[in-house]
């Protein structure tokens, strides 16, 4: 399937050491337009209401590299606004990992408002000194706030660093935003957050070229391209195809809050 991703990256230099021994915190506000999902007016909620589901585990069959193995998913559903959001957990947590744990797809998705956009299977992927977080196993998935906020905690004990993952809706808003914040256990050289999203639909599974799009204030990334782009000039994005509108569940956009940090822009085939 054609996709869109955008990497973040921090460096030794690049880093901000704060009081709290928090090196590296990202703001990432994700917005879909998929708007004939969304609740009317009078639907909306009067403040920002979020459910977390029951653990659910199950037998991966035949997956291929993983033979009877167990996957688990956990799923929170966001409702504050005129869009519903979901996040979910999924990782094969079988002990033939040996303590670790192995994501599929991914293993931080957004399956509401829609499969597509922001991957419902993996969207949001981080990486301490060139280590992916994902194989650490979940330390913790806990609402931690509703009514005045939303506030969704996915918390990691990775040898790394403790990283706490936070989404958070506000009454009324129509996006989800996202503080990735680390508490150091070792020096950290480097930090990286990945994005990956499908704008609009899944063009592959359609048999159709996606003619992928990024557009942000200074450039436009055209399929099969990358580019490395200045942050505090580039600090938006809007994810879209060119065909296959008839499928479509219209364009997405990435808003950023991090300062000089160096963004990645790949728009793939």
């Amino acid at each position: 399937m054609a996709s869109n991703v955008c990497v973040l990256n921090t460096d030794r230099e690049g880093a901000v050491l704060m009081t709290d021994r928090r090196v590296f915190a990202a703001w990432l506000a994700l917005l879909s337009f998929a708007v004939p999902q969304a609740a009317t007016a009078e639907e909306q909620p009067a403040g920002a209401e979020l459910t977390l589901a029951a653990p659910h585990e199950r037998d991966l069959g035949d997956y291929p590299g993983h033979p009877s193995h167990t996957f688990l998913e956990r799923t929170a559903g966001f409702r504050f606004g005129p869009v519903a959001y979901a996040i979910a957990y999924k990782a094969c947590i079988d002990k033939a990992h040996g303590g670790k744990v192995a994501p599929l797809e991914g293993y931080i998705g957004m399956p509401v408002p829609t499969a597509c956009n922001w991957y419902h299977s993996g969207f949001l992927f981080v990486s301490l000194n060139g280590q992916e977080l994902g194989t650490t196993p979940l330390s913790s998935m806990l609402v931690a706030q509703r009514g005045e906020r939303a506030i969704l905690d996915l918390v990691w004990r990775h040898e790394v660093a403790n990283v706490r993952v936070r989404f958070v809706g506000l009454p009324g808003s129509d996006h989800l935003d996202c503080e990735i914040a680390l508490e150091p256990k070792q020096e950290i050289t480097s930090v990286a957050a990945g994005l990956r999203c499908y704008p609009s639909f899944f063009t592959s599974h359609y048999k159709r070229a996606g003619a992928r799009r990024i557009q942000t204030p200074g450039a436009l990334v055209e399929e099969g391209n990358k580019a490395t782009l200045e942050a505090g000039a580039n600090w938006w994005g809007l994810y879209y195809t060119r065909e296959g509108w008839e499928h479509t569940e219209v364009p997405v956009r990435l808003r950023l809050r991090l300062g000089e940090y160096p963004l990645s822009y790949v728009c793939c085939t």
